[in-house]
Order: C-alpha cells, then sequence, then structure tokens
C-alpha cells in the first residue's frame, strides 16, 4: 500500500491526513473516524496538538450526531436558506 499526497506543497501546521473512505455505504466510515479521531485526539492531547476531524458527507452527515454536536450542515443552510436569520 502506498500512501501519496495531493497537495502540491505542505501545508503550514498540518502534520498529517488520515481520510477514511469507500464507496459502498453502511460500512461504518462515520463510527470508525470518529473513533480514531477521538482516540488521536486523546494522545495527542498531551503535546499540544490538535485533530480535526471533517464529515464531507452533505447529504446526511453522520459524525456531528454522533458527538452530539447539532450544527447546520450546508444541505441545511441551502434548504432554510430564506428562513434563516444572518444578522
Amino acid at each position: 500500500m502506498s500512501v501519496t499526497s495531493a497537495a502540491a506543497e505542505p501545508l503550514p501546521g498540518i502534520a498529517d491526513v488520515v481520510a477514511v473512505f469507500s464507496t459502498k455505504g453502511g460500512v461504518g466510515k462515520s463510527t470508525l473516524a470518529t473513533n480514531l479521531s477521538a482516540y488521536m485526539g486523546l494522545r495527542l492531547q498531551q503535546s499540544g496538538k490538535t485533530v480535526c476531524l471533517v464529515d464531507t458527507n452533505v447529504q446526511n452527515p453522520d459524525v456531528g450526531k454522533m458527538l452530539q454536536q447539532f450544527r447546520p450542515t450546508i444541505v441545511d443552510i441551502a434548504r432554510y436558506s430564506t428562513q434563516l436569520n444572518l444578522d
């Protein structure tokens, strides 16, 4: 297995990028990514480093539900944009 970088130049402040993906649905990608990032966050906390978890599923993001972070998704914003007060 080889690992390649999609970025031409390293991103400042970003040491590593871990991607969890599969073309098949329902195989536990969100669960694995959430648990992996939580574990890595606890391990890296001692050294002052942080972990960023990005759920790119625009139709039904599950990571926010797993972490009990209920914030609007991009789909919610598009669906309810006329109802949102952005002031």
